[in-house]
């Protein structure tokens, strides 16, 4: 084919992937962030945080709720400005997701074998939910279901708005057949709210 080797970007499968949706206050400072969210997804981890490779994207940022009995307006009293201290700080939705290093060393390995490197380590789910956007199989206020079965895992994703909103992948133990990919790191379910960007990679 004469293909000219060169930079690759390979998607895990949903079963090794451990996906979070975190709220967390709004902050600027990349690496304050950073170390929040590491510390909050470092919790839900079913293996140790320093055998974790963690990544993480700012979903979108949430609207301050109204002080109670403010009927969503701010409330003055003598022509004064209420304390800054009684409104709600403002949020953000972080999407996090996290695989074991061997995982990342496993990709990195299958890469150099073809003589590649890899690039980035992305998600199945948001590629196949990407694939059928691309493809119009759905109307944007459609929803899709759509099962994928491999050798080793079974996955469903659930796309709607043109958004991923669910995923769960599970591993299939065959008897007669060995996988060499990473064991699973996680089966649970995993949520993207609507109107989303793309899950980190």
């Amino acid at each position: 084919l004469r293909l000219n080797p060169g930079a690759v970007v390979m998607g895990a499968p949903r079963a090794l992937v451990v996906l979070r949706t975190l709220t967390l206050p709004l902050i600027e400072d990349e690496r304050e962030l950073a170390s929040i969210v590491h510390f909050q997804i470092g919790k839900d981890l079913p293996f140790r945080p320093e055998e974790a490779v963690i990544d993480f994207k700012v979903h979108r940022e949430l609207k301050a709720a109204a002080p109670p009995g403010s009927n969503g307006k701010a409330e003055e009293k003598g022509g004064e400005r209420p304390n800054e201290s009684s409104i709600a700080p403002m949020k953000q939705e972080v999407i996090a997701a996290a695989v074991k290093r061997e995982v990342v060393d496993f990709y990195r390995r299958t890469a150099g074998a073809a003589g590649l490197e890899l690039a980035a380590l992305g998600w199945q789910s948001y590629a196949n939910a990407r694939c059928l956007d691309a493809c119009g199989v759905a109307a944007a206020d459609e929803s899709v279901a759509l099962v994928s079965l491999r050798p080793d895992e079974v996955g469903v994703e659930m796309i709607a708005q043109r958004s991923l909103l669910f995923s769960r992948g599970a591993p299939i133990r065959l008897s007669s057949g060995n996988s060499q990919l990473p064991p699973s790191a996680s089966d649970q379910t995993a949520t993207e709210p609507p109107e989303g960007t793309s899950p980190p990679e």
